[in-house]
């Protein structure tokens, strides 16, 4: 047996943090479409321009231009982009006035844009459409924006469209699709019970609640609510594992009788984040962690308050804080999770209060996931539903401190799907249309991304859009259990020299590399050709007795022929041993979601025509060797004899086919159908005119008759 020995240099760069560039569509001429708007509305508000906007911006622009989806959106001779923004009502804004100056200034500072300097054609960008919009409505409310839809409609008949019917804004508003909800998510909700609050307002505050329950997917695997009460001590509580219907939990929280006493919040919020959020009160591991704090005064402790409210934050809950009143403003920006603009909402009084279902509808379902070392976190694959999903990983390094000698990067992987991340540390929503990084995984090929070191100290932002495997493949019993994962691991920075004979791999002896003749000077200054997902071969660009080998998350193994053979990428042997499993880099791979799901798992290869590419059900190519004397045709979809050359006549196949009567399954009617072979690890491909061709599977590959290809047993 031959031993192949590699060498792992990582050389993938840890200070980096994508496996591919950044995207940033918000600043793209003429971009539309919801991703764009909701990557802009993003962008927005987590810098503070319009933070508590209570939608009013989305449903602006989706009312204006469909999301850019109306054909006159960009049409010449107008540039008030996705928003519509007269330029009479931009130059209004261009000037900074005092009632916005400091959103100017956050203008100035997050986004390097100088305001007063900017013209009515950069509106064409999305994100210059979006910060007019949101700098108009601001000058006119210097507190926060009209709240509710109908509010919202009147400013913008009176102002952006005088004129307009106020009922238009609101017919259309109301087609805007909301945020989907079907995740798990433990939502919490802590209930000011205090005397300052008369029995009609938390009657009022009940049936708010109430609202935003009935709107929402009460289930074991969706969403979870619980409530606590305080006064002056924490009173009795709905636990998320007491109820899995809406109608019960409903009837629970309209039965809640309201106490009185002082206002003890630290208690409450201590209770939340100990008892709520514990397994033993049904809270799953995996849920996003959301509590909304309802109150209309003061803490008897601020700084008990703080305290209690940072120790919930570190255990990953997101605090969301809803002032009503005469409130310490202060104290509720302490006691939310940053950036406190986007979780925090003050409001005048208790009738206000309906104005906020849908945005703590929002900021509740897509709140972000924490993600803890060494507990990766898995998200089951529905059926015909795409998963779009929000995690954080949150980085409480101190900025200045050493850098230690292990990095990490947080890997995504998945079953009987695809899944593609999408991250920053930019917006807390990143997706395909504002990223600073991306990457995709798939079956056996996870998704891998790398932390900035330059931005140490700030959390990274991860959008997770996945997908489960077409129905044709998805019947197959191995994806029973679909779904992908997220977590974070282990990024290897030392050089290893790993022996391999065949397919198993062990410590390397002096014996081994002074007899293979391998030397680790000549390779350790190489450059990484791999990236995550291609496992493949290169040929190494100055030995050519060594090749060097990818594996899925983008390592480098510079392999070194035995008895220093000449490596041959045409071929992918050495000398003239194939290398097992051995797949050429150069090699375009055919096998992509939409190719499989079509049912084409066979392609030609391009540098070898007595060779072809066999595809698995989770996109992994394989290069397969046809039989002796014939050549790949693609016509046929099969191996078959060199064009010109008499083809044989066929006699039987043995043994004979199981699964049919006939021992030749091929007839003139089913030229490039599969069938199956009495042994299991072979299988029978139908050619011109009935000519049956016996392949085999490559080790240890098996016929799988459900997708009609080698399949792993």
């Amino acid at each position: 047996m031959k031993t192949m020995l590699y060498l792992l240099l990582t050389l993938l760069l840890p200070g980096t943090l994508a496996s591919s560039g950044g995207a940033d569509l918000t600043l793209t001429a003429g971009a539309g479409g919801s991703v764009v708007v909701n990557a802009a509305v993003d962008r927005i508000r987590s810098n503070c321009i319009l933070g508590d906007d209570r939608l009013f911006l989305r449903r602006l622009a989706y009312v204006e231009t469909t999301d850019g989806e109306d054909s006159n959106t960009y049409r010449p001779g107008y540039d008030g982009g996705l928003w519509q923004i007269d330029e009479d009502k931009f130059l209004e804004t261009t000037s900074c006035p005092s009632s916005i100056s400091t959103e100017c200034d956050l203008i100035s500072s997050n986004f390097t844009i100088d305001w007063r300097t900017t013209s009515w054609s950069d509106l064409r960008k999305p994100l210059y459409s979006g910060l007019a919009a949101a700098l108009y409505i601001k000058k006119y409310h210097s507190g926060s924006p009209p709240g509710d839809v109908t509010s919202q409609a009147s400013f913008w008949a009176s102002n952006l469209r005088p004129g307009a019917s106020k009922t238009d804004f609101i017919t259309k508003a109301g087609a805007l699709k909301g945020i989907d909800c079907s995740t798990q998510l433990d939502l919490a909700f802590i209930l000011d019970g205090s005397g300052s609050v008369s029995s009609s307002e938390f009657r009022r505050m009940l049936d708010f609640i109430s609202d935003i329950v009935s709107d929402l997917d009460i289930a074991e695997d969706e969403v979870k609510v619980s409530t606590v009460q305080y006064a002056s001590s924490v009173e009795g509580s709905i636990l998320f594992g007491d109820f899995t219907t809406k109608n019960n939990l409903l009837n629970s929280i309209s039965n809640i009788i309201k106490s009185n006493g002082g206002t003890n919040t630290a208690a409450a919020i201590l209770h939340t984040a100990n008892v709520l959020f514990s397994p033993a009160s049904g809270a799953r591991p995996n849920a996003k962690r959301v509590a909304i704090l309802l109150t209309d005064g003061w803490s008897q402790s601020k700084t008990a308050t703080i305290s209690a409210a940072t120790k919930a934050k570190e255990e990953g809950i997101t605090m969301i804080s809803v002032g009503i009143g005469s409130i310490d403003e202060s104290e509720l920006k302490a006691v939310a999770t940053q950036p406190d603009c986007t979780h925090v909402i003050l409001l005048q009084d208790f009738t206000e209060i309906d104005s906020l279902l849908y945005q703590l509808k929002d900021s509740s379902c897509g709140a972000s996931t924490v993600v803890d070392k060494d507990k990766p976190i898995m998200t089951p694959l529905p059926v015909n539903v795409t998963v779009d999903d929000s995690f954080v990983v949150e980085d409480d390094d101190d900025p200045a401190s050493p850098d230690g000698g292990i990095d990490d990067v947080v890997v995504g992987e998945v079953i009987c799907g695809t899944l593609d991340m999408y991250a920053s540390y930019h917006t807390p929503r990143p997706s395909p249309a504002f990223y600073d990084s991306k990457d995709s995984a798939s079956d056996g090929k996870p998704g891998v991304i790398y932390f900035n070191k330059d931005m140490k100290g700030r959390s990274l932002y991860i959008t997770v859009i996945a997908s489960r495997l077409p129905l044709t493949i998805d019947q197959m019993p191995s994806c029973i259990n679909a779904s992908f994962s997220v977590g974070i691991s282990q990024l290897p920075s030392k050089v290893e020299i790993i022996c391999r004979e065949g397919l198993v791999e062990r410590e390397c002896t002096e014996d081994d590399l002074e007899d293979n003749g391998f030397s680790c000077d000549e390779s350790s200054n190489v450059s990484n050709p791999c990236s995550s997902g291609n496992v493949c071969d290169h040929a190494h660009p100055s030995d050519t007795t060594k090749f060097i080998h990818c594996d899925v998350k983008g390592n480098m193994y510079v392999t070194q022929c035995p008895g220093k053979a000449q490596y041959n990428p045409d071929t992918i042997s050495c000398g003239s041993e194939p290398v097992e499993g051995g797949v050429s880099c150069d090699v375009y791979n055919p096998c992509t979601q939409e190719n499989i799901a079509n049912g084409k798992f066979y392609f030609p290869y391009p540098s070898n025509p007595s060779k072809y590419i066999q595809c698995d059900a989770f996109g992994k190519s394989w290069i397969r060797d046809c039989p002796s004397g014939l050549v790949w045709n693609a016509a046929l979809y099969t191996c078959y004899y060199n064009t010109g050359s008499e083809p044989p006549v066929y006699t039987s196949i043995d043994p004979p086919v199981a699964a049919t009567t006939d021992a030749n399954p091929c007839n003139s009617n089913n030229n490039g159908q599969v069938f199956p072979h009495a042994d299991p690890t072979k299988y029978i491909t139908c050619a011109h005119n009935g000519v049956a061709v016996v392949q085999s599977c490559a080790p240890p590959l098996v016929f799988d008759v459900i997708v009609k290809t080698c399949n792993w047993a």
